[in-house]
């Protein structure tokens, strides 16, 4: 004890003993590290790694402020504030460090040289969008003059610039409006770049002038066969209808989408014997004028006539026309009718041309009349002793002659018994027939009958 300006002074030493030792300085955390770097901007190199303690950090040009903010691994780890750099230049460097002081004293620096890029000295376009019109050459950013064409009937047009750098100041678009047919007009677009550097593309706006194509692509009629078969240069046709017809009308579709085509031709109440005539007028864009002359008929009926029987008199036999002419007849016109109806399909969906539809329904109908010939002849032949009668059944009376071909073959046992035979026909020996059969209705005469082709056996 001392003894101090009267008084006693103890020194008290008091240990605290609880359940656990007392922590030293070795058991204290030794986590220097960085978890994580944040930045505020810009992109950091390498990737970061706790253990690399050394980055660069690259800042776009328009970038004036950057903030580093550092995230310890260790909760109990002391990181130093944020590295903050205001009033970036471009094209400057600036450094900065985060230091992190673990919980047992030991310390990490980790350091940033941060780079703002330079000034972008891009001052392309990417690309040029138009409202109307084509442009050539095809668009590119090292190209800057251009023409473009536009439909004559196209009177405004808005030409815009869209820049490859989002840091680029591009013009306003160029706006034409009040377009003339076979005008041309200028204009520009400029592209500044961050650094400055300007580049113009021009363009020169050519308008079409108006068309002069006053054609007819084609014809559709609603009932009918038209002759020739349509051709634009063409101007005058003939159209029949069949005789069950008593209306047409008759539709031009330009060749030009800018032409004008006068409202269709329409006919009713057509009758047989008279000619009808009708216009279709096309107008082009410039004015020019093309009529198309269409004269209408209606053809007159045809008699239903058929072949009933052959009589063979001195042999007491007869031929009948078998049921099976008709139905092969029907299959051909039904093949027929779904032949056109198949052109009509290719016609109507813009396959073909109106040319090459009428091409194909008169192919169709040649064809069809060839078949029943060969089918008529196939059937009417027979055979003919001495004299013969024919007869048919005739269903209309109107007075029309119908020419309808039959052959006969003559058997013979020889020469002179065939040459009996065609005297009887009144054709001469190893000849051939050509002589008019006539058979009346009610004292009218309403069809002629040529026997030809007589063939020897």
């Amino acid at each position: 004890m001392k003894k101090c300006c009267g008084l006693i002074s103890v020194l008290f030493v008091i240990t605290f003993i609880g359940c656990n030792n007392p922590v030293s300085e070795t058991d204290k955390s030794s986590n220097n590290n960085l978890a994580t770097v944040e930045l505020s901007s810009g992109t950091i190199s390498p990737f970061f790694s706790p253990d690399t303690t050394n980055y660069s950090i690259t800042v776009p040009s328009n970038i004036t402020d950057i903030t580093i903010t550092g995230i310890a691994e260790s909760p109990l780890a002391v990181v130093s504030g944020p590295v903050v750099k205001s009033g970036l230049v471009a094209g400057n460097s600036y450094s900065g460090s985060i230091t992190v002081t673990a919980e047992n004293g030991d310390i990490k620096a980790y350091r940033f040289t941060i780079n703002v890029n330079p000034k972008s000295n891009n001052n392309n376009l990417a690309t040029v969008e138009l409202s109307n019109g084509i442009i050539s050459p095809v668009f590119s950013p090292d190209t800057t003059n251009y023409s473009i064409t536009v439909p004559s009937n196209i009177t405004d047009i808005t030409i815009t610039g869209i820049a490859e750098s989002p840091l680029a100041v591009v013009s306003g678009p160029v706006v034409k409006s009040g377009l003339v047919a076979g005008n041309s007009y200028s204009g520009s677009i400029t592209v500044t770049a961050e650094n400055g550097d300007i580049k113009a593309y021009r363009f020169t706006i050519n308008v079409n002038p108006k068309s002069n194509n006053n054609n007819l692509a084609t014809v559709e009629l609603s009932n009918g066969i038209i002759s020739p078969v349509f051709s634009p240069d063409t101007t005058n046709y003939s159209i029949t209808v069949p005789n069950n017809i008593t209306d047409i009308t008759i539709t031009g579709i330009a060749e030009s989408p800018l032409a004008v085509v006068s409202g269709p031709v329409v006919k009713s109440g057509l009758v047989v014997g008279n000619n009808y005539s009708g216009s279709i007028t096309v107008n082009a864009e410039n004015g020019d004028l093309k009529v198309y002359e269409f004269t209408i008929s209606r053809c007159e009926p045809e008699p239903d006539i058929s072949l009933v029987t052959v009589q063979i008199t001195n042999a007491s036999q007869s031929y009948t026309l078998p049921p099976a002419f008709y139905t092969e007849k029907t299959q051909l016109e039904k093949r027929a009718s779904s032949e056109i109806k198949s052109w009509q399909d290719l016609y109507n969906v813009g396959a073909i041309t109106g040319s090459a539809y009428s091409q194909g329904v008169s192919e169709v109908n040649n064809k069809l009349a060839i078949d029943i010939q060969e089918l008529e002849n196939q059937y009417l032949e027979t055979n003919i002793y001495g004299s013969t009668t024919i007869n048919y059944k005739v269903t209309n009376t109107n007075p029309v002659a119908i020419s309808v071909r039959v052959f006969f073959k003559i058997i013979a046992n020889d020469s002179s018994e065939y040459q009996e035979y065609a005297s009887v026909l009144g054709i001469q020996p190893n000849s051939f027939l050509d002589t008019m059969f006539y058979m009346s209705t009610a004292g009218k005469k309403v069809k002629s009958l040529t026997v030809s082709n007589i063939v020897e056996y």
